[in-house]
């Protein structure tokens, strides 16, 4: 991408970071973001939001929150074309043709969801991205603690039991006691505390199916090695470690690389054992 495009895109940014502090500094968030804000809201007053509305529709002017909003999908509009026409035979390899197109094509679309009659369709786009970023968020703390015990139950089988074990009381507790009073912050019929319960429930079936994955995990591994028993699949696997010295040598990998290898490698070979 060229230095141009950068800076153009730099620009949108630019614009995201002054949208936030003068919705701060309208909501009087932080004294010192307020008083920052206030100095260039005349800034977003005179000049960005004429811009705004010229070019993403009338839903942007005077609400900041809208415009941050619009920028972002434009950003993200844009990152994901200029991806798709360096594709395309007669675009791709001329930077100037794709973010012409690229951008050209993320405006029409911005433009359409910013404009005041077309708010249903502004939030109805933003509705499943608000609905990835709190699965994710929810989530990811549970994916970590997953691979966590994984990797604990590599060594002590046992151990990994008492940890979901562990987790499952834990986010019962967590319902119980946080369920009313989540509940009432609440303005839907979905209690959001709900997402303990589901998380006990979840610690339950991995503690009652532990065995089950770490076999599944086993099964991975020898398949990976290209092999079709566990004796086979360490034999691959101790020849691949013992090659490592010589592949350094050769100048086929570099030292840094052979120890990652010979970690991995050997973190394979002891999960086999005992499993």
């Amino acid at each position: 991408m060229k230095k141009s495009v950068l800076l153009i895109l730099g620009l949108l940014v630019s614009s995201v970071i002054l949208s936030t502090l003068v919705y701060a500094a309208g909501t009087g968030t932080n004294s010192m973001i307020t008083s920052l804000g206030d100095i260039v809201t005349s800034i977003y007053n005179s000049g960005v939001e004429p811009l705004a509305k010229f070019l993403i529709g009338d839903q942007s002017a005077g609400d900041a929150k809208n415009f941050f909003t619009l920028i972002l999908m434009l950003v993200l509009l844009v990152s994901i074309l200029w991806e798709i026409t360096e594709r395309v035979p007669f675009i791709g390899g001329n930077s100037w043709v794709q973010f012409i197109v690229s951008f050209g094509i993320a405006l029409i679309s911005i433009r359409f969801l910013g404009e005041s009659g077309n708010a249903a369709w502004f939030q109805t786009v933003l509705l499943p991205n608000q609905a990835l970023g709190i699965t994710l968020l929810c989530i990811i703390p549970f994916i970590i603690y997953f691979f966590f015990v994984m990797d604990v139950g590599e060594k002590s089988p046992t151990l990994s039991k008492i940890l979901w074990v562990f987790a499952a009381v834990l986010f019962a507790i967590l319902y119980l006691t946080r369920v009313d009073e989540i509940g009432a912050l609440s303005a839907g019929k979905f209690n959001p505390a709900n997402v303990y319960l589901i998380s006990a429930f979840a610690s339950f079936a991995f503690l009652v199916f532990d065995g089950t994955i770490r076999k599944w995990r086993k099964k991975i591994i020898v398949e990976k090695s290209g092999k079709s028993t566990v004796r086979q699949a360490e034999l691959e696997i101790r020849r691949r470690l013992a090659q490592l010295p010589a592949d350094v040598a050769a100048g086929i990998i570099d030292p840094r690389e052979a120890d990652t290898l010979k970690k991995e490698y050997q973190k394979k070979l002891a999960y086999l054992a005992k499993v």
